[in-house]
């Protein structure tokens, strides 16, 4: 029996479940992911006409699970002042639009790359506390 298969034992034991508990540990290291989508967003846009609203629109959903396992989807919610989704700002940034000359700004794939090695190190702290039942 591997480290994982002994860890999943313990928390069954301890009558927790693994998927409750995963869903705690991102609930807990989604903010981290939240803020640095917003800088990265606050980086590219930063040319003197950005108002802030795609950054402030920036938000984490609540830990769910599918048939991948557990997830946080970090993403801009509601629109902005002329009605246009954040979304499809986010897309805009990131594709740029070669009708009106504005070049690409990929921010989603720098902000994952920046927040990978963060959020392994703090999912790790938790796990380790949690072993410690």
């Amino acid at each position: 029996m591997d480290d994982l298969d002994e860890f999943i034992a313990g928390l069954e034991k301890a009558g927790r479940s693994v998927s409750e508990e995963a869903n705690k540990i991102l609930d807990k290291v989604s903010p981290v992911a939240v803020q640095t989508l917003r800088s990265e967003i606050e980086q590219a846009s930063n040319r003197g006409y950005s108002t802030g609203d795609l950054k402030n629109s920036i938000e984490a959903t609540k830990a769910k699970e599918n048939r991948l396992g557990n997830f946080v989807a970090v993403r801009p919610t509601g629109t902005n002042k002329r009605g246009v989704r954040n979304g499809e700002v986010l897309g805009y940034l990131e594709h740029g639009v070669k009708s009106h000359g504005q070049e690409a700004r990929p921010v989603l794939q720098k902000s994952a790359r920046k927040s990978e090695k963060v959020l392994f190190e703090e999912c790790e702290k938790m796990l380790e506390r949690l072993t410690d039942f």
